[in-house]
């Protein structure tokens, strides 16, 4: 073992083999505590203002301490480490001391040494006034770092900061040199307790006078407990090893320091990564905000800075560390260090009897409980904590830095702060019952109210609390955020399907506000997953507004017509036809009409194909009014449509079903599917010829009277789709089916005036070479008995053409009327009778010029003579009539 000077420095080192030790000087009052006043005289407070001008007070403060260090030796060894163990497990140091004297004076073995004690105590001339030096030299309050009167944060520029005692050592060094003074001054506190017990014990044997033991009663042994508190705060605090938070936890911390928008406050802390180097909270303290202490005591260049700088800096570190100190620099590194267990342990230290900044330390406890896992007591301290705004200045201004000019906007500012705290973990309900406790103490008028209204509203939402989320919506007093949590409540309900609940609610005031969300939703959204437009359909269908509801499955169908052009598109654009349909019919004749915006036209409307700009006024589009009719013919086209893409899934492929179809375009479609009543029904829907769909359907008649047996029985799948009037075609085969399906198509759909329909059966029929059946005839003859002469005539069948031409007559005549639809004969009582002689002489004429073929000479043979007798009879007829009209 050796000792080390340092050249123009009293440094002084003890050098051993396994160690090295500092001797730091020490100050006259920790100087009397360890050495317990053996060879110490009054001179050691020469330094000490108080004492340095008064000898005698100089003498009674030694004499004091020097009993008091009595005490200590008296006492084992163990008492005052129970002491300070009894106090850490929040006993009070008042009942603790007391047991101790109580033990010191019923201890009989060393009668002759507290008689000593006592005697030592009787030297001391004035007490109350040597006590009050005591105590003043202990308390810290009176220190300007702990009265707040030197402001730390200002010492930091943009210098670097003083590196004295900024090494790993020197930080060491400055932190096990607070340790040993807190413990000596803690060992002080409890031995100046312990005597102020044996003093009120034993006053009669000590001659303390009664105004003595009044102040000792009253106020030095309050103020005594108090220091022991504080120093056995402060020795833990030295002690006590801090640990390294993994990474997660140090960024979750910087994220709560952005959320509650705080500011640096130059508290940056800085973790070993030394595995074998435990560091303890002082010593994380001193290499964080304690270094502005080294810039208060300065570089000390070519000084002694071991004499000069180690003890200012003990000083004033312990001042900032002392629980009563106006400076809020410890419990702002407490906040920001992360060290959540010595949080909780620093504040139960306190709670019990430390009356200073109690709300701000609520605080920094609930936060420290709300990052250990434990939301439910942290959300009490927080609530709790807002009792403190606005006298609570550490929590106020110093932790939170609230802002406001009202105690009102201060207390609301802190709830939305730990609001956004608390949303940083997963506690919602939490959230809720803070976010409602805020709206219960903030006022009517004050603007926060959306956004306490929003946040509640948020996190209802979110849990599920639909009545609750729509509760606190409609609450909101901002019309912009009201519409905001609207958006958002209407579209979180539809993607949790919960439509009956979302129909349910009254909205109120919101309705129209309602509508122009969902629709503007439904309009943006992919018509594949979209249930908007069922939703707003039943929705103005239970507020029994049908027009608004016909509009929109009107706009819901006519886009599935367009965007989704594919089965499902289409068997839901007919659903939405029909639900427009019926809508349409529950209300006035008057109003059964919507309006639609104006197609949009292909070209541009402000430049030409080639690109030139367009000089004139480009016009509005305008809207345009569509009625039920027109709804229903779309609905028809779309019905087609669709079983014409069912058909074509089973025989064509991909058959085209796009919305660019027109209607003639369908009926071809149709027709060459054999979906003969759906074409007829587009043709009669959009004023469209029915004869493409009568020729079609005759030439099918006549190829399937002539194909395969195989092709006629699968003729039946799509005789089974061409039901006319939801009834079957009778036939005991495809082929009579078919013929059928024919007849009853040509004379239901033929008007009573006209012959198209007939006229290009028989012309299809006939080009064909097909015989014409026996229906045709007898309906074509009643019609227009002419048009098929002629059409007999124009085919070469002359033969059948004459035998109608006979027939034609002798019903003019009076026999067989009824099958030419003639009401009467030829008669001189009745109208007169048309015949055709233009189609006669034709034929005549055809017949003559084939005369040599014997078939036709016969036939002309036969017409001549029913000519003949029909211009005999017409002329006694012409007779008789002007006999009668003379």
């Amino acid at each position: 073992m050796g000792l080390v000077t340092s050249p123009g420095e009293s440094t002084i080192l003890i050098v051993r083999k396994d160690i090295v030790s500092w001797c730091r000087p020490v100050e006259a009052l920790e100087q009397v505590v360890v050495s317990g006043g053996a060879g110490v005289s009054i001179e050691i407070f020469s330094e000490i203002p108080p004492l340095s001008d008064e000898p005698g007070l100089a003498g009674d403060v030694l004499n004091l301490l020097i009993a008091a260090g009595m005490v200590c030796r008296l006492l084992p060894a163990s008492a005052f480490k129970g002491f300070k163990t009894a106090v850490y497990h929040q006993q009070s140091p008042d009942l603790v001391s007391r047991s101790l004297a109580a033990d010191l004076l019923a201890d009989q073995e060393q009668p002759y040494a507290l008689e000593k004690m006592l005697s030592r105590v009787q030297q001391v001339q004035d007490i109350s006034r040597a006590m009050e030096v005591i105590l003043y030299c202990l308390e810290l309050d009176s220190g300007s770092v702990s009265r707040g009167e030197l402001d730390l944060s200002r010492i930091e520029t943009d210098e670097p900061s003083p590196k004295l005692f900024s090494s790993e050592l020197g930080t060491s060094l400055v932190a096990e040199s607070l340790r040993q003074q807190a413990e000596s001054r803690l060992g002080l506190a409890q031995q100046l307790l312990v005597l102020q017990h044996i003093l009120l014990d034993c006053s009669a044997t000590a001659r303390v006078p009664p105004g003595v033991l009044d102040s000792i009663l009253s106020t030095f042994l309050p103020r005594t407990t108090v220091m022991v508190h504080c120093y056995n705060v402060l020795s833990w605090l030295c002690q006590v090893p801090a640990c390294t938070p993994p990474s997660s936890i140090q960024e979750l911390g910087l994220r709560q320091l952005a959320v509650l928008r705080l500011s640096d406050k130059s508290t940056h802390i800085t973790y070993t990564n030394r595995k074998d180097k435990n560091t303890s909270l002082l010593e994380l303290f001193l290499n964080g905000p304690g270094r502005l202490v080294r810039g208060v005591v300065g570089e000390c260049r070519g000084e002694d800075c071991w004499a000069l700088a180690l003890s200012p800096m003990i000083n004033m570190t312990a001042q900032l560390l002392w629980p009563r100190c106006a400076t809020p620099t410890f419990l702002n590194f407490l906040l920001r260090s992360s060290q959540h267990a010595i949080v909780q342990n620093y504040c139960r230290m306190l709670s019990t009897w430390c009356e200073w900044h109690p709300y701000a330390r609520k605080f920094l406890l609930g936060v420290a409980h709300l990052n250990m896992g434990e939301e439910e007591k942290a959300l009490d301290l927080f609530i709790s904590g807002a009792g403190g705004i606005p006298q609570d200045q550490f929590l106020t201004q110093d932790l939170l830095e609230l802002q406001g000019s009202t105690p009102a906007d201060l207390t609301v500012e802190y709830f939305l702060k730990v609001v956004s705290l608390l949303e940083q973990f997963p506690c919602p309900d939490l959230v809720i019952s803070l976010t409602e406790t805020a709206r219960a103490v903030t006022p009517q008028d004050h603007k926060e109210r959306a956004t306490l209204a929003y946040i509640l509203f948020s996190y209802h939402l979110k849990l599920g609390h639909n009545e609750d989320a729509y509760a606190a919506m409609m609450s909101n007093p901002d019309l912009s955020r009201r519409k905001d949590s609207l958006r958002q409540f209407l579209v979180t309900l539809f993607d949790r399907g919960e439509l009956s609940q979302l129909a349910s609610y009254p909205y109120t005031d919101m309705i129209d506000d309602v509508e122009s969300i969902i629709e503007s939703r439904a309009r943006s959204a992919d018509l594949s997953v979209n249930n908007y437009y069922d939703f707003l359909y039943s929705f103005h269908v239970s507020k029994e507004n049908f027009r608004k509801a016909a509009q929109v499955m009107y706009e819901c169908g006519t886009r599935l017509g367009v965007e989704l052009c594919n089965f499902d598109g289409l068997k839901k654009q007919v659903h939405a036809y029909l639900s427009c349909i019926n809508c349409l019919y529950l209300v006035n004749k008057k109003y059964q009409w919507l309006i639609k915006p104006c197609s949009t036209p292909s070209s541009s409307p402000k430049r030409f194909l080639g690109g030139e700009e367009k000089m004139e006024e480009v016009e509005n589009l305008g809207m345009e009014v569509v009625e039920l009719e027109s709804i229903k013919r779309e609905l028809v086209l779309s019905q087609a449509r669709l079983k014409l893409t069912v058909i074509a899934g089973t025989t064509q492929g991909n058959l085209p079903a796009s919305p660019g179809l027109t209607p003639a375009e369908t009926v071809g479609f149709l027709t060459t599917s054999n979906l003969y009543i759906s074409a007829i029904q587009i043709c009669e829907e959009f004023s469209l010829p029915l004869t493409g769909v009568i020729e079609a359907l005759a030439s099918r008649a006549v190829r399937i009277a002539n194909a395969r047996p195989q092709e006629k029985s699968a003729a039946w799948s799509w005789l089974a789709e061409n039901r006319p009037g939801g009834v079957d075609i009778q036939g005991d085969c495809a082929v009579t089916a078919t013929w059928n399906l024919l007849e009853h198509l040509v004379t239901s759909k033929e008007k009573a005036t006209q012959t198209v329909l007939h006229r290009v059966t028989v012309e299809r029929l006939f080009s064909l070479g097909c015989a014409l059946p026996p229906w045709l005839v007898f309906g074509y003859k009643k019609r227009d008995c002419a048009e098929l002469i002629r059409l007999y005539h124009g085919q070469g069948n002359l033969e059948p053409a004459t035998d109608l031409a006979l027939e034609y007559l002798e019903a003019v005549l009076g026999q067989g009327g009824e099958y030419f639809g003639l009401e009467h004969s030829l008669q001189a009582n009745k109208r007169p009778a048309w015949v055709p002689w233009t189609v006669l002489d034709r034929l005549l004429i055809e017949l003559s010029e084939n005369s040599n073929i014997p078939a036709f000479a016969k036939c002309l043979k036969r017409l001549d003579a029913g000519v003949e007798k029909y211009l005999s009879v017409v002329d006694r007829v012409s007779r008789d009539m002007l006999v009668c009209s003379g």
